[in-house]
């Protein structure tokens, strides 16, 4: 994948903020772009994320139709990891997500991407998925 450096990231959205009518449309182009929300730390979006959280949690466990386990757990992440890189990308993750048969506004997608990539590697690894289907099953 090739590398974007800061000035031509700054000088791209300075071109597409010029061809914008509005701040708030130049807002929504990030949003869109790069899958996050302006305002995702505000209380209603949190509660929204927790709802998706458990519910993404959920459909994992029903997809194991058992005791999560290191094996099973194992099988399902790289059901979803279709490069085999024993990491699930950002895209693997959106995959799986429309093959969990979720609906999720794309906005939020990048939240609930970081909120299970804990150590913020920019991946989900295997560990990290483990330990989301397990903390919870362990409650």
């Amino acid at each position: 994948m090739p590398s974007v450096s800061k000035q031509d990231f700054i000088q791209y959205y300075e071109e597409q903020n010029l061809s914008l009518s509005s701040e708030g449309s130049f807002i929504q182009l990030l949003e869109k772009s790069w899958g996050i929300s302006e305002n995702e730390d505000n209380e209603n979006n949190k509660g929204i994320l927790n709802e998706k959280l458990k519910a993404i949690r959920q459909r994992l466990l029903d997809k194991l139709k058992e005791k999560p386990t290191f094996d099973n757990v194992m099988k399902l992440f790289m059901s979803f990891d279709v490069q085999t890189s024993f990491s699930l990308t950002f895209f693997e993750f959106q995959n799986a997500i429309k093959r969990l048969q979720i609906t999720i506004e794309e906005k939020l997608l990048g939240s609930l991407f970081k909120k299970i990539d804990l150590n913020n590697s920019g991946f989900i690894e295997f560990q990290e998925f483990f330990d989301f289907i397990t903390v919870e099953a362990k409650e």
